[in-house]
């Protein structure tokens, strides 16, 4: 179970980066059409990157998941949470996104938050 709302969660927030349209916009879209352009997205770029600290048997659980339901693979770069984090701002700071999902622990999620890296 827990493995489905990652995925979920995963799909929810990694797919903006290759839709047209803002995270602003598609947060403010509540319909049901929502999760179906995610997907046609995602599909569309064909993988997700992943920074995580997450166990790598968590890792590869979700993985295996996501590609099963989506067809989208998870490609992970597994670190500390600081280093999850060093690296995200990193890319932030020199404009490149390399990564489309970032899953750490509650601190690194707040210094991301700051940086504005997460969407409200």
């Amino acid at each position: 179970m827990i493995h489905r709302l990652i995925s979920a969660f995963l799909l929810a927030v990694a797919i903006p980066f290759a839709a047209a349209q803002s995270f602003s916009e598609l947060a403010a879209d509540g319909g049901p059409s929502r999760h179906h352009r995610l997907v046609r997205a995602a599909q569309k770029e064909g993988s997700l990157a992943l920074y995580t600290s997450n166990a790598a048997p968590t890792i590869q659980a979700l993985g295996a998941d996501f590609e099963k339901r989506y067809g989208v693979r998870v490609n992970a770069w597994r670190a500390s949470s600081a280093k999850v984090l060093q690296r995200a701002l990193t890319e932030k700071r020199a404009n490149r996104w390399d990564f489309d999902a970032v899953s750490v622990s509650s601190p690194e999620l707040e210094a991301l938050y700051r940086e504005n890296l997460l969407q409200e």
